[in-house]
């Protein structure tokens, strides 16, 4: 990190927007603690990388340091306040966010490059900057230095600080921001990647869902519906009776048997790369944020955004390598291994080709699938050349399109932030709006007046579209004879609704603890016609003062008891607690069962600390 000791860090606007506080922010208000400026913009997958690293500072640096992010958007519908709010919802940021109107502070602080780090010290003066990806194990001892040379000059006043995040007022919803829906004709069922709950719902066309897979925390684990453990899964793909998983948080690619339930790891092991072009096989290599998977000919194709490239997949030996892109992110045509990519997000078959869109460029391109893969593009020019704009690509531009599906030889994108869905013919390479006004909104009705909000994927079967309306949380129809939009209305759910950060939460009078202590016995009453068979998962999962996960584990027992060490710096703990209840008459059928509850932490109480007993009730339950 280069050191600019002696310049002081400019002073946020006054007239500029927050969001995850109640108040606005000023330097001068934080004195006595170091600040560290994240410059991001929500499209960025280096940015988003780098969001669950600075989740660990915050939490090992609680009473020293405060994190704020300044968002300064790359693309048009990023700078509105209401998307921004969306994303930080999407990726469950905890600190302070700056809407950057304008870029002002970016031109104040020099910053060049998403995501720029800024380091300011408890006296208001900027450390240094830093241009790209960091880690905390990395990043954590150069803190950890600043910080002790702070203490012993005696500017810094350590302590807790807490914001009011955007998720406290958000309703809870079925669907918490679906990336990806896909269609298997041959079952008449649908297949959802509930991406914000970490799971996969199959369902009818109907809506009415059949299965739950996974979910609702985040992890990686194999194993059957109830017990595996999915992190952001969004891309999908068919093959058979086997579902292929982009499983984008753990880097990974999941194999679900749709006969069994069973899901396998077949590809990473729950972190990022350390390096570019690497082959490898099975859990010792990692996929980049994978984003979307296709299949053909026995391989499984790869969008890996976060290296810029498509990999390919054999799941036999389960070797990976690269077979697009050269890691460059740009847009650049020709030979595979020499093209470049940007952040490729949706795969779709087209005869022997493969298409794909590159969402940083806001293009559509193809691969073809031979022995000496060449790379093209039908819309698209570059890095910041964006619109919404129909025609061929002389004269087309889209904005950040993250979704493709092909049907009947044709090409439909989700031209994600113009909120439309486009159609291309790639015969001619003519694009043209196909549904959607360009307004954000939930209406249906006629093509051309319906509304989107960030539609990502796409799915088609006969005479039918599948769109997932991502900020929306909810899946769209759209009836191609009929030249109508409608939305799915799913019935036949997980019965009580689904464990998130954004859960209403029952509160609990104070707790003493035994030497930051606690221990909480956890039973389960299931309702009539269910039960909690042994290896089923419970699991609790517990965040200090709603921040941070600080504890999770999964029992596999018929009741729970957990032990959990609570941080020194916690004065309320968050608890979510999930069970999975299965028929009694042994069909398989499950569902889903969850709480949360607020507590707050007693260390000046005398009464001896006793276990907390809670009670997770299915509902119509006791």
């Amino acid at each position: 990190m280069a050191s600019a000791r002696t310049v002081r860090a400019p002073e946020f606007p006054a007239d500029l927007s927050w969001l995850n506080t109640a108040e606005p922010l000023r330097l001068a208000d934080l004195r006595g603690r170091f600040v560290l400026l994240d410059f991001w913009t929500y499209c960025c997958i280096n940015c988003q990388h780098i969001l669950p690293e600075l989740a660990q500072l915050e939490q090992q640096f609680a009473n020293e340091l405060t994190v704020i992010g300044v968002h300064s958007a790359k693309f048009t519908d990023e700078a509105e306040v209401g998307n921004i709010r969306s994303a930080i919802l999407r990726h469950d940021i905890a600190h302070p966010v700056l809407v950057d109107d304008g870029m002002r502070v970016w031109r104040e602080y020099a910053v060049r490059a998403w995501p720029t780090l800024v380091l300011i010290d408890p006296q208001g003066y900027i450390v240094g900057a830093q241009a790209g990806e960091i880690t905390a194990a990395g990043f954590a001892p150069i803190l950890a230095a600043q910080i002790a040379a702070a203490r012993a000059a005696g500017t810094l006043q350590p302590g807790p600080l807490t914001f009011a995040r955007e998720a406290e007022s958000q309703p809870a919803t079925v669907l918490r921001f679906p990336a990806h829906v896909l269609a298997d004709p041959d079952h008449n069922r649908l297949i959802i990647a509930d991406t914000g709950h970490h799971r996969l719902l199959v369902c009818g066309f109907d809506g009415t869902v059949q299965q739950t897979i996974g979910g609702p925390l985040p992890g990686l684990h194999d194993g059957g519906a109830a017990s595996a453990r999915f992190n952001s899964p969004q891309g999908l793909a068919l093959d058979g009776d086997t579902l292929w998983v982009a499983d984008t948080q753990n880097h990974a690619l999941r194999r679900v048997d749709l006969g069994t339930s069973e899901v396998t790891t077949i590809v990473g092991h729950g972190g990022k790369p350390t390096a570019y072009n690497q082959p490898g096989r099975g859990t010792a290599v990692a996929l980049h944020s994978p984003w979307a998977v296709a299949v053909h000919d026995g391989l499984v194709y790869v969008a890996n955004a976060g290296s810029h490239q498509l990999w390919v997949v054999d799941p036999t030996t389960r070797e990976a390598r690269p077979f697009a892109g050269s890691a460059r992110e740009d847009l650049i045509d020709g030979l595979a291994v020499r093209a470049a990519l940007a952040q490729p997000s949706a795969l779709a078959r087209l005869g022997d080709r493969l298409a794909f869109v590159d969402s940083e460029t806001s293009s559509v391109r193809w691969v073809t699938l031979d022995a000496n893969p060449q790379v093209g593009t039908w819309v698209g020019t570059g890095l910041f050349d964006f619109g919404d704009i129909d025609g061929d690509r002389r004269v087309a531009r889209l904005q950040h399109p993250l979704g493709l599906a092909e049907l009947d030889g044709q090409l439909y994108v989700a031209d994600t932030y113009n909120n439309r869905i486009k159609h291309l013919d790639p015969a001619t390479g003519v694009i043209r709006t196909f549904a959607g006004s360009g307004a954000e909104g939930t209406a249906d009705g006629e093509l051309a007046r319906a509304e989107f909000d960030e539609p990502t994927g796409l799915s088609a079967d006969e005479g039918r579209l599948w769109v997932a309306d991502t900020n929306n949380h909810v899946i769209r129809r759209i009836d191609l004879a009929a030249g109508t939009v409608s939305t799915l209305r799913l019935r036949q759910a997980d019965r009580a609704r689904p464990v998130s950060a954004d859960a209403p939460a029952v509160p609990l009078p104070p707790q003493a603890l035994d030497a930051d202590t606690l221990t909480v016995q956890l039973t389960v009453i299931p309702r009539v016609g269910l039960h909690r068979s042994p290896g089923t998962a419970l699991t609790l999962a517990v965040t200090a003062n709603d921040e941070r996960t600080v504890y999770r584990e999964d029992d596999g027992g018929l009741e729970g008891t957990f032990t959990i060490d609570v941080p020194p710096s916690a004065t309320e703990l968050r608890l979510e607690a999930v069970a999975y209840l299965c028929q009694v008459d042994g069909s398989g059928a499950c569902e889903m069962a969850s709480e949360s509850w607020r507590l707050p932490i007693d260390r000046q109480s005398d009464v001896p600390a006793t276990p907390l007993a809670l009670t997770l009730a299915a509902q119509g339950a006791g």
